[in-house]
């Protein structure tokens, strides 16, 4: 019985929304392994034969190179819009910041809009086997594609897709799952966007990528559908396809899984690839040497081999003894076969093996004079063998640099003829002839029919040495330096370090650390790969212009974000400077690369706040639009290279960024480089202005933060000024450096402020900070206004009312002690004090900071106190005379204690307190008979006049 396809979806979406455990008390929800068994317990007991490997491909598209559609977003995009008649799919991935936009998931597109339209409740029977073979007739018009039967009668892809989508009456959710698959990413429907009442940047980068369900690994899938399928695999029969056909003959499922491994045809197979092991990065030197020191899964390796490793093209290499000649077959790393496009290759893997080289294939005229003269092999390969190495341009005259023949850089690759039919790069003639292809071999999995898969490197390495000659500058084994694990770790870090030294100054891609007893399928210790841009602040480092932003569609499946997150920046070099310094041309920019990388997710958070909010401005970019109307007014040019993704906006300002990448590599067609696998560090905002420039200081200094209001260059509202001010509406001002007390003078004027300045020999330097009581402004109570404005109609009144100098309050404590020592701790015991009236024009408030000769509690009757709010002393004697109103009098010495809390903020802040003096002072009596003669009388309308109290 076959499996629809609608079941099939079934599982995805349990998957993606894993349930949680009835039976058990945990509130985990079940792992992945556990929903596809339970998934599989449901099916019918007996299959179709191929239902193993025709599973697989839909639930792994991305394993295999069996099908390529050449069907990207863009254009699949296009045809679905012509398939269900509808607009706006090929918006999936564009810019909002309102969360309207695209969801950075075509299959998520699809399936919204099939929602909106779809009317019919029939359910769609198609099948399993029907939905395989549809794809795979939809694959077969791609060149990239490797179907073992090719279809005869092939369609156009239209069709089919018209067959696949609306003929098929597929479910909305089973139309995303289907689109997802044909283009190979199944990761943003297994991992879903987070459920958030509000969808904007903010609120996805503060969720964890890991926060995701979890997945079903290839390996658990194939253990739960066969336990022997996975021991299969990892034994070298190489495809999934035929591990599952293996089980399939083998017998049932429940079937034992031992001896398979022994069984005819159950080891690598010639013309067959054999997965390659996974590497770990190193992400310093001591973390890469941490692998083979030992842990709760493995012993600690006896000994690790650092092996050079090249900058190149990965090619794993089959070869068969035939009676009419040898047969090559060549895959590439994404396990593609490149038999044909590497055929430059095949005289130089002949050469090597010494095995007849056919005349019909291309050859270099110097590899056959140095191959007559290099020494043999010291094993003759008589059936068959498989080699893995990696191909790089050689270079026989003098390398770019004033270098001399050796190893070039790996964009030459195209001008040595790594492609076959290809005659170079963009921009040259034809293939040079100084430069060809150089093969670097670094392992051997197969000789002569047997194994090798299970040998431990070393003797791997043994027979690697024994089977390939070495030809100058076309044949070479890796260069590897010894690291002696065994002698401890000290030596073996040193040693590591110094291989990593001496590759980073040969300009190498890095090393590849290999323990002598691991194997190359059951590794004990895994490879770990140590390279410049695997571990942080290490690598090349320049400043570009940051000049646009997008979004990438890896990058966003990492971080779990769509397509309103920006994820990408654009980055370029100014090509006309001399133009724009004599201000003859406008600034044109060529943007080099896109960086992807570096910042964090907070990092991400800041900026696409920053041009959310407009901080950044910015221009949008609008791909659709050929004319690109909205980037009018842009104040510079750019252009941007063949081939890259446009950006989603471009900003108006470029601004200045810090990348660092491994190493450089030149553009094709072009005398520009760009870094490789650049890191974005940091972005610099635009420079400060005059005025960020004092604000930013005065903020680092601690100063009084500035009113809008107040003018910036006045010198009498400069903060700096304003800690100066000996009087305060708020709190005694106990400023950090002394100034003396200014000597009284009749000659003064009376409603001036006095400009006190330091004198250096009475600073003390241990002064205790000021306190503060209040950070605002104190509120004025209901009625101050109109009293005010009684009281300002006055002005020559209000000035002879406060004909009161303003009186300097200093600490006056010696800098040093009578015995000529610094004193350890100052003295808070007492302090000088005197009263203050502060006057203006603009502003009229009586204070009560100071007052002779006591504490403003003193000056006062009980009952007013209370009035204000302050707890006063029992009276014990009455008050002295007042001064004369034309000096400034120094009271008698008071304690600390009693003042501060006199003046407590409850009293400063809620009223504004009457003394005694100004009471008598003020001006009572309007023409009528009641005139207050008492002193409670005239306190009370003294503060009723200003304002203080109410009425």
């Amino acid at each position: 019985m076959d499996i629809s396809f609608e079941s099939i979806c079934s599982l995805i979406y349990r998957l993606s929304h894993p349930p949680r455990s009835k039976s058990s008390s945990s509130l985990d929800p079940l792992p992945p392994s556990k929903i596809f068994q339970s998934w599989l317990n449901h099916l019918p007991r007996l299959l179709l034969p191929g239902t193993g490997k025709r599973l697989f491909r839909l639930l792994f598209p991305h394993e295999g190179p069996r099908r390529r559609y050449g069907l990207k977003e863009t254009r699949l995009g296009a045809e679905l819009e012509r398939v269900l008649g509808v607009d706006g799919i090929k918006k999936w991935d564009e810019l909002t910041f309102e969360g309207e936009g695209g969801t950075g998931c075509l299959g998520k597109e699809v399936e919204l809009i099939m929602k909106d339209r779809m009317t019919s409740g029939r359910k769609s029977s198609m099948s399993l086997s029907q939905l395989d073979t549809l794809l795979d007739e939809l694959a077969a018009s791609s060149p990239f594609s490797q179907l073992s039967i090719t279809p005869t009668d092939s369609r156009p892809q239209s069709r089919i897709l018209n067959v696949l989508f609306r003929d098929s009456s597929l479910s909305p959710y089973a139309a995303a799952v289907l689109t997802q698959i044909i283009l190979h990413d199944l990761r943003p429907l297994l991992i879903p966007l987070p459920r958030l009442p509000i969808r904007n940047p903010t609120a996805l980068l503060r969720l964890k990528s890991n926060a995701g369900p979890a997945q079903l690994e290839l390996m658990d899938a194939m253990r739960v559908w066969d336990p022997r399928m996975p021991e299969l695999y990892v034994s070298g029969v190489g495809r999934i396809d035929r591990c599952a056909d293996l089980v399939e003959t083998f017998g049932a499922r429940e079937g034992p899984a031992a001896g398979l491994g022994s069984g005819p045809g159950l080891g690598p197979s010639i013309g067959v690839t054999i997965p390659i092991p996974k590497c770990r990065k190193g992400r310093s030197v001591e973390d890469a040497l941490s692998e083979f020191l030992g842990n709760r899964y493995s012993p600690p390796a006896r000994e690790v081999w650092a092996e050079t490793k090249h900058d190149g093209y990965r090619m794993q290499v089959h070869v068969v003894v035939a009676d009419t000649g040898p047969v090559i077959t060549i895959f590439s790393k994404s396990k593609r076969d490149s038999t044909l496009d590497r055929l430059n290759t095949h005289s130089i893997i002949l050469s090597a093996l010494n095995l007849p080289d056919n005349p019909c294939l291309p050859s270099h005229p110097a590899l056959s004079q140095r191959a007559d003269t290099a020494s043999k092999p010291k094993r003759r390969i008589t059936r068959s063998i498989v080699l893995e190495a990696e191909v790089v341009p050689y270079n026989e005259a003098c390398r770019a640099g004033g270098r001399g023949p050796g190893i070039e850089e790996f964009w030459w690759l195209g001008v040595a003829g790594v492609t076959a039919g290809e005659d170079g790069a963009p921009g040259t003639a034809s293939r040079s002839r100084n430069r060809h292809l150089c093969l670097m071999w670094f392992d051997v999995l197969l000789v002569d029919g047997r194994s090798l898969l299970g040998e431990t490197y070393g003797a791997r390495r043994k027979l690697l040495e024994e089977s390939v000659r070495e030809i100058p500058g076309f044949s070479y084994i890796v260069e590897r330096t010894r690291i002696p694990v065994s002698m401890g770790r000290h030596v073996a870090l040193g040693a590591l370090s110094e291989a990593f030294r001496q590759s980073n100054d040969r300009r190498e891609e890095g090393l590849v650390l290999k323990a002598s007893e691991s194997t190359y399928a059951r590794m004990s210790w895994r490879w770990v790969k140590l390279k410049k841009d695997y571990i942080p602040n290490l690598g090349d480092c320049i400043d570009l212009v940051l000049l646009g932003a997008g979004w990438d569609i890896d990058r966003a499946r990492e971080l779990r974000v769509d397509a309103s997150v920006l994820t990408t920046f654009y980055l370029g070099v100014l090509a006309n400077p001399g133009a724009v310094k004599s201000k003859q041309e406008l600034p044109h920019y060529a943007i080099l690369f896109r960086a992807s990388y570096g910042p964090t997710r907070d990092q991400l958070e800041v900026y696409n706040d920053n041009v959310r909010h407009g901080r950044w401005g910015s221009k949008p970019f609008d791909k659709d639009d050929p004319f690109k109307k909205r980037l009018i007014g842009l104040s510079w040019t750019y252009e941007i290279p063949q081939g890259m993704k446009p950006p989603s906006l471009l900003f108006e300002r470029p601004m200045c960024a810090e990348v660092m990448g491994a190493g450089f590599q030149k553009l094709p067609g072009s005398e520009l480089y760009e870094l490789r696998w650049p890191r974005l560090q940091k972005i610099y905002d635009p420079p400060l202005s005059a005025k960020d420039l004092i604000d930013t200081a005065h903020s680092s200094l601690g100063y009084l933060p500035i009113s809008p209001r107040q003018q910036l260059g006045s010198p009498e509202n400069d903060s700096l000024r304003r800690l100066w001010r000996t009087s305060s509406s708020f709190a005694v001002d106990i400023p950090d450096t002394p100034s003396p007390r200014a000597p009284s003078s009749s000659n003064r004027p009376l409603a001036k402020r006095v400009q006190s300045a330091p004198d250096i020999r009475e600073i003390l330097k241990s002064s205790p900070p000021t306190p503060v009581f209040r950070d605002g402004p104190i509120p004025r109570r209901i009625g101050t206004a109109e009293a005010m404005q009684t009281v300002l109609g006055h002005p020559a009144e209000a000035a002879r009312e406060c004909e009161v100098e303003e009186g300097v309050m200093w600490l006056r404590s010696p800098v040093t002690s009578p015995s000529g020592r610094c004193p350890r701790k100052r003295n808070l015991g007492t302090m000088e004090v005197g009263y203050s009236v502060a006057s203006s024009p603009k502003r009229i408030r009586l204070l009560a900071e100071t007052l002779p000769p006591r504490s403003p509690v003193d000056r006062m009757g009980p009952s007013s106190a209370r009035r204000f709010g302050i707890r006063t002393p029992p009276r014990s004697s009455p008050p002295p005379p007042q001064p004369p109103r034309s000096e400034t009098r120094t009271a008698p010495v008071l304690p600390a204690q009693s003042l501060l809390s006199a003046l407590s903020l409850e009293s400063v802040a809620n009223s504004q307190l009457v003394t005694r003096e100004a009471a008598w002072k003020t001006p009572v009596g309007n023409g009528k008979k009641n005139k207050p003669t008492s002193l409670r009388s005239r306190m009370k309308w003294a503060a009723k006049r200003l304002g203080a109290v109410k009425g």
